[in-house]
């Protein structure tokens, strides 16, 4: 299994969490508004070239009493479909989706509708002895080369990860033992006033502290 290191919490760059604007300034706080005010478009590609993080700064966990909410970000890995896809095969054969060329030729497991169903997980999490969370999602990331690529999730910095042992079994399973990374989420990748998401309910994060 390849090496990992233990994703973290650097106490640094924390905001004040009742000022008028979203913390401190471009060169300390990821994410932010080029302009210091208003996003563009063009901030959005910025900011994901910005991710993902191998771990998760104090600044960027959720906390009711601050005025600015900071993005989502996703704890998981970009995962090989190839194998997800196998082991849906073998383990979960009712939950894979398959396609055909025409209505009379034979038909093939599609890789895309499988890894993206959404009972696949639950599924794969009973093959796998542990228990499946709603934490536990498809979802598409951004990857260091700022390419779009499939990815699982296993928690974010507003409802916090699944425990250690399951997140190693799911990484050993589908993103060969590698440690996971928090992923800017595509749609809710800016800061936001508080009161924009206090649907949201968010909970003091318990962050990773496992290997994986």
């Amino acid at each position: 299994m390849a090496s990992t290191s233990t994703p973290t919490i650097s106490p640094t760059d924390t905001p004040t969490e009742h000022s008028s604007s979203p913390p401190a300034s471009p060169t300390t706080v990821l994410f932010l508004p080029s302009s210091g005010a208003k996003y563009t478009k063009e901030d959005r590609v910025r900011c994901l070239a910005q991710q993902p993080l191998p771990s998760l700064p104090m600044y960027l966990r959720a906390r009711r009493s601050a005025r600015f909410s900071p993005p989502i970000l996703h704890y998981g890995w970009i995962i090989d479909t190839e194998q997800l896809l196998r082991f849906a095969i073998k383990y979960c054969p009712d939950e894979v989706e398959y396609i055909s060329d025409s209505p009379t030729s034979q038909k093939y497991p599609s890789r895309s509708s499988t890894v993206t169903n959404p009972d696949l997980f639950p599924a794969v999490c009973k093959a796998l002895g542990i228990p499946y969370q709603p934490h536990v999602q498809v979802k598409f990331f951004t990857n260091e080369q700022g390419r779009t690529a499939l990815g699982l999730a296993v928690g974010n910095n507003y409802d916090g990860v699944i425990e250690e042992l399951h997140r190693r079994i799911l990484s050993n399973a589908f993103a060969h033992g590698t440690a996971g990374q928090w992923f800017l989420d595509l749609e809710n990748w800016q800061w936001t006033p508080n009161h924009d998401r206090a649907a949201k309910k968010s909970k003091e994060l318990s962050p990773p502290s496992g290997s994986s």
